[in-house]
């Protein structure tokens, strides 16, 4: 019987295109007590990095100032059926030219200034590891699949979940 589920790289290539289409993402620092956060998140494939766009009052911000921190970014489709929990090394970028090439109207229209603002830390994620499901056609079938599964003892194929190290 062949597997459903895609080879490692389709899911990472599917993985960096969610990152970019989502509107935002939600990020926390490890160990800190504090609520995840929303933030605008931008995917930097060639160098395996996402950076993360926030106010220098926020939490998460705060949490990681000058240093090094484990956190967790959290992205889910805009259908709801892609979702990844990425866990990684969260850290402040101080020179803001490494902001420009993100920078677009999105971030113009919260930040009235521009990348120069000092307001506007930029952060950079580099994942270590994510843990990725993705569920088929859509997420009623999906919630059906599932509740189908445990009221009939057995397994729906509704879709894969997949651990990725990078």
């Amino acid at each position: 019987m062949a597997s459903n589920t895609p080879a490692k790289q389709d899911v990472i290539f599917e993985l960096w295109k969610h990152i970019e289409d989502a509107p935002s993402v939600m990020l926390d620092a490890d160990d800190e007590n504090l609520p995840m956060e929303s933030v605008l998140a931008y995917a930097d494939r060639i160098n395996v990095l996402i950076w993360i766009f926030c106010k220098q009052q926020s939490p998460v911000f705060q949490a990681t100032r000058n240093k090094s921190k484990t956190a967790h970014l959290s992205v889910i489709s805009n259908d709801h059926m892609f979702r990844a929990l990425l866990k990684g090394m969260l850290r402040e970028r101080t020179d803001p030219v490494e902001a420009q090439p993100f920078w677009n109207h999105a971030l113009a229209g919260w930040y009235l200034s521009n990348h120069d603002d000092p307001e506007l830390p930029v952060m950079c994620f580099k994942p270590q590891t994510a843990t990725i499901t993705v569920g088929q056609e859509n997420y009623m079938n999906f919630g059906w699949d599932l509740f189908g599964a445990k009221s009939i003892k057995r397994r729906q194929d509704s879709g894969y979940h997949m651990e990725i190290n990078f």
